[in-house]
Parts: C-alpha cells; structure tokens; sequence
C-alpha cells in the first residue's frame, strides 16, 4: 500500500515539475512569432497547410472536380473514335454522300422536265394536217439530242418530234417531204464512224442505183483522144501494160438497180468502126454489192479470123478505175501475110493488075487486051488505090485495152413548165 502511495505521489510531482515549463515554450514561441515579419508567417503557414493536405503518390489536380468532369468527357470522346465505330463512321459518311448525288440528279432531272414542258407551251404550236407519223430507233445517239438538231436544222413550225429516252426511239410526225428529210438526217446523224460496220437493215433493203462505164482502147487507132475521158494515172496504167499511144476506140454505159447482197446481170452490144472496118463489141457479166462492190465481166470482140475475148472478175470501191486487161489484134490481111498468101487477088493491085496472077499486062493471057502491060479490066490508078488499101490493112495491128468505172447513177428533176418555156 505503502508502495503504490509512494509511485502515485512521484507521478504527480513530475507533472508539476512539468507544466512551468510547458508555459515557458509558449511564451517563447509567442513571443518568436512576434519578432518574425507577417509574410514569412503567412507563407509558413500555407506551406504547412500543404504539408499537410499532400498525399504521396496522389496529383493534387484530381482532387479537384472540375477537372474530374473534364477527364470524363475525354475518356467518352477517345471511346467514341474506337476503329470499329470509326469505320462506321466512314460507311454512314459514304450513305450520305451517295443519298446528295441522288437528290442533285433528281432534282436535275425535274428541272428538264420542268423545262421542257415551258418550251412546249411556250411554243404553243397548231396541229399538223396531212401529217405521216414514224418511228426511229435510235443506234448512236440520244433522242433528246437528235430531236433538239433536227429542229435546230429544219425548225418547230413544219413537225412534231417526241424523244422516247427510255427506248432510245424518237417520233416524228411531219408531213411526207418534211419526213424525207427527217430520214435522211437520220441516217447521217445516227451513223457509227466505222468502215468497216455492217448496213443496217433498212439500207441493206434500199437498191442502189449505179452505172457502169466501159471504155475501150486501141494502141494507134481510134476516134477520140482518151485524155479527154480518163485521168492520167489510167492512161499511164495503160502504158506501162503496152499501149504506148492509147486511143479511145468506144465506149458504153449501162444503168443497174442493185440491193445489198443481190446479184444482178448485165448485157453490152454495140459496132464499133475500127480500121476502116466494123467491129462487133459484146459483154456480159454480173453485179454484186456485199459491202465492196464485185464485178464479174466477160468481153467479146468479134474480129476476122479470129475474135478476141477477155474475162475477169474486179472489186473496187465506187467511182474508181479498173483495168480489165489486154489483148493482141491483128487483121486478116496481116494474118494472110503472115502465112505466106498476098493480099489481093492479082497480086498487084486488083483485077487488072500488073505481075499476078495473069488477067494484068505481065499475063500470057491478057495480051491482046492490053496495051503497054495494063489489062482491059483495070487501070494504073485503080492499081495504086487498091494496092495503098492492100498495103493498110496488111499493116492493121494493134493492142486493146478495157477500162471499167462503176458510179452511182444520177437522178434528175423534171423541169417546171413555165421554166422550160423561159429557157428555151
């Protein structure tokens, strides 16, 4: 008892001894604030403020809420662009660009149809009498623009035209010299720029008018000069084939109505004077158009002894020359030379003549008709006439040639009444 008496009392006298001096460090540190300026006091304090608002490991920022709210909107921003809704993006991007093309064609589209019918009432044309209604469907170009051409060409006031996009075919009712017209412009317009190309149907059903020219040729003997018929680079052709001076000895013409992939025939016949003799011409042969007309020609000239014939078949476009070929002639006098006869029945000039085949002077049997070697039945100057023809015809050789020329034949209107009365 006495024991725990004592340790109390000793505790008790330790916190006497205590609180003296716990009272003397206040007033020391009071009076230490004291001598201290009031900035440093301030500053101290707010420094041990933030000592002891500080957690280690911990930014003071994201304590504060505002820039909680502003970490929470970029946190939703950055999820927002992830690579999967970015491509969706993309593809509702693409949706909305492809639906404002659409909408600028339809409303593009309204706005022709919105003008056209302006047009068209602005026109405010009559109907049409007498009019032919037709179709065309249309190959190469759009029937809105051929129908704009067509009146930009022939005007509003003598047709009626309706393109039909969808099924690419234009109306037109017009009246039936109008509509000539119209086919023709057609035709031209709605043509594809291709050689090569195939007729279409209606053209392989329309027969073409052409004409055949064939000219003939004659080294050395003729009537007419051929310069004055044929261009230079044929009569050089002619040339170089053995016609050093080519003559026109004749020439013909025959008209053909032919339509694609026909054939159709022809047929020349005609004299022709040659040498001071006539000479029969014939030639047949037949007509082909299938894209490049073909030609196929057989001539015939019947000559004594011995006719002369060429066949050939030629392919040419329209309005170009063609050499069917040559050949060699020789009168029957040259060729009775040639075998070893005389030309004429006395030898010397005709009936009476002098030195043959004895009715002339140089005869035993004309003696007593004949007076200083010339016969009763002739005379010197009947001798040298018939000997100056004897000696043409037996030098009467030549070379012929054939020239063919296919064209379009040409049509011509028939003349007014009161025309052909001022004219003549």
């Amino acid at each position: 008892m006495k024991a725990v008496l004592f340790h109390s009392l000793t505790i008790a006298a330790l916190v006497c001894l205590a609180q003296p001096a716990l009272g003397q460090d206040d007033k020391t540190s009071e009076a230490n604030d004291s001598a201290v300026p009031p900035q440093i006091l301030r500053d101290s304090h707010a420094e041990q403020q933030n000592r002891t608002t500080t957690f280690p490991g911990v930014n003071p920022s994201e304590l504060d809420p505002h820039s909680f709210e502003r970490r929470i909107l970029e946190t939703d921003r950055e999820n927002a662009f992830q690579p999967r809704d970015r491509t969706y993006s993309l593809q509702q991007h693409a949706a909305l660009q492809e639906m404002h093309a659409r909408e600028q064609q339809m409303r593009a589209q309204f706005l022709a149809v919105q003008e056209e019918l302006a047009r068209q009432q602005a026109r405010n044309l009559p109907p049409l009498e007498n009019g032919k209604l037709h179709a065309y469907r249309l190959q190469h170009i759009d029937p809105a623009l051929l129908a704009e051409t067509l009146e930009s060409f022939l005007g509003t006031s003598q047709l009626r035209l309706v393109p039909d996009v969808d099924n690419n075919i234009l109306l037109t009712y017009a009246s039936e010299q109008v509509s000539e017209q119209i086919s023709n412009l057609v035709k031209v317009l709605d043509a594809e720029n291709d050689p090569n190309a195939s007729p279409s149907m209606a053209e392989s059903e329309k027969a073409q008018s052409l004409l055949i020219r064939l000219f003939w040729l004659a080294d050395g003997f003729g009537t007419d000069e051929p310069r004055d018929y044929l261009p230079l680079a044929v009569i050089q052709a002619v040339n170089q084939l053995g016609l050093r001076e080519p003559q026109l000895v004749s020439q013909s013409a025959a008209a053909l109505a032919c339509k694609q992939g026909e054939e159709r025939e022809f047929e020349f016949r005609f004299p022709a004077l040659f040498g001071g003799q006539t000479l029969q011409f014939e030639s047949q042969g037949s007509l082909m158009l299938s894209g490049q007309p073909q030609l196929n020609l057989h001539v015939r000239v019947h000559s004594d002894p011995v006719p002369i014939e060429l066949a050939g078949t030629l392919s040419a476009p329209l309005g170009h020359y063609m050499v069917l070929g040559t050949a060699n002639y020789a009168s029957a006098a040259q060729m009775a030379n040639a075998s070893g006869r005389s030309g004429g029945f006395g030898g010397g000039g005709g009936f009476g003549g002098g030195g043959g085949f004895g009715f002339g002077g140089g005869g035993g049997y004309g003696g007593e008709y004949a007076e200083q070697g010339r016969g009763e039945y002739g005379s010197s100057e009947q001798d040298e006439d018939a000997a100056e023809v004897t000696s043409a015809s037996s030098k009467l050789t030549s070379r012929f040639a054939f020239v063919v020329q296919l064209i379009e034949a040409e049509s011509f209107e028939p003349e007014e009444s009161g025309e052909s009365t001022s004219r003549r």
